[in-house]
């Protein structure tokens, strides 16, 4: 276990370096992990989805292309990382952070900021394994960059809201039924004119088709991306990220 100094820090800084080395040192080895997982899972769901859809049309290679770069971000946010905190639960170490004289934001901004490093390389091999497929190069501006980070930190204090707020056992479910939900029936692989009107309305209120949208028309495409989709994925961020603050905040 690895183990900070209890005494007060004297400013805000401190407390953020502080607790940004404690997280990089606790999480270093999940650069591996992170780019292994999402590189394996883009191959698997570029390569094998082609030889069940036979993507022959642009339209449904950019579906996929984006798709599976927009399920590797949801699969490190709202699955690995949700694992990683919900086991820092049950070994002690958020309990052990509450006992720490630092602002409970800064320890949230802290394991954000960390794990969406570290999995930011995963995001650029899948970009790279879009391109040998399909030969489809990012467009890549400050506002698709700036999008790509928006998505990443949405899933991620998704994750972490989950892991924070429920059981080890209720956020393994969760989190399982929103791969499963991502991966099966949302509009983020396919054309969204192939599901119910009902169903699209439900999917257009959670953050998942928004960020598989933004992927596919700004890093892919270049084209303007909808004021409500920003609107709903910075709701998103919003609300876990206060959600996780307050759990934070809770009583040991």
């Amino acid at each position: 276990m690895i183990i900070m100094r209890s005494y007060p820090m004297k400013s805000n800084y401190q407390q953020i370096r502080g607790l940004l080395i404690w997280s990089y040192v606790r999480n270093k080895s999940l650069i591996i992990l992170c780019s292994i997982v999402q590189f394996f899972m883009s191959i698997a769901l570029i390569y094998g989805y082609s030889l069940i859809v036979e993507p022959r049309t642009v339209e449904a290679q950019l579906y996929l292309a984006s798709g599976a770069v927009t399920l590797g971000m949801i699969t490190i946010g709202c699955t690995i990382a949700a694992q990683t905190i919900s086991s820092a639960k049950q070994d002690g170490l958020v309990t052990y952070l509450k006992t720490l004289p630092v602002k409970r934001s800064f320890i949230l901004f802290s394991e954000l900021f960390i794990w969406a490093i570290v999995s930011f390389l995963g995001v650029i091999l899948s970009l790279i394994t879009v391109f040998v497929k399909f030969q489809f190069l990012p467009q890549l501006s400050i506002g698709s960059f700036g999008l790509l980070w928006l998505i990443l930190l949405t899933m991620l204090s998704i994750g972490f809201a989950i892991a924070y707020s429920t059981s080890p056992s209720a956020m393994s479910l969760i989190t399982q039924l929103i791969l499963m939900i991502g991966l099966l029936f949302s509009p983020i692989m396919f054309p969204a004119d192939r599901i119910p009107a009902f169903l699209l309305r439900l999917y257009s209120l959670l953050p998942f088709v928004p960020a598989g949208n933004f992927i596919r028309l700004s890093v892919y495409q270049d084209y303007p991306v909808a004021a409500r989709d920003i609107f709903v994925l910075l709701f998103w961020l919003l609300l876990t990220s206060s959600l996780s603050v307050w759990q934070l905040h809770r009583k040991v």
